[in-house]
């Protein structure tokens, strides 16, 4: 008579190796989920800039943002471009980390995506 008749019901995997395969699924499509996030919040972030560009310059609390929109405070030139480039940067490091130590690159975009949502809950209650 044998002992194990049927496969117990939790094993839902045949092999580690599928388990990791799903592990690694499950992974991407949380990194990609939070990396979309960042750029949705971003894209939220630019709109609000340019829906409020009068009085950008009276609101803007960050130094280094208020000196570009100082420059052409009228049509934003310097800044709206830098704020692009400085997010397109981001979600590419962000992707480059990710390639390499997929961990690390969840971790760093999790990190990253609680302060856009922080950010989000900020610009939305002011």
């Amino acid at each position: 008579m044998s002992y194990v008749t049927t496969r117990p019901a939790r094993f839902r995997f045949e092999s580690v190796t599928e388990a990791i395969a799903v592990a690694m699924q499950k992974s991407e499509v949380r990194f990609w989920m939070l990396w979309w996030f960042i750029a949705l919040v971003s894209t939220i972030d630019l709109w609000l800039v340019v829906a409020y560009q009068d009085v950008i310059l009276d609101i803007e609390e960050s130094a280094v943002c208020h000196f570009l929109i100082s420059l052409d405070p009228q049509r934003l030139s310097y800044f709206l471009p830098a704020k692009v480039m400085g997010t397109t940067l981001v979600l590419g490091i962000l992707y480059g980390i990710w390639l390499r130590l997929r961990q690390h690159g969840l971790a760093i975009a999790g990190g990253v995506a609680t302060f856009q949502a922080w950010l989000l809950f900020y610009l939305t209650i002011t």
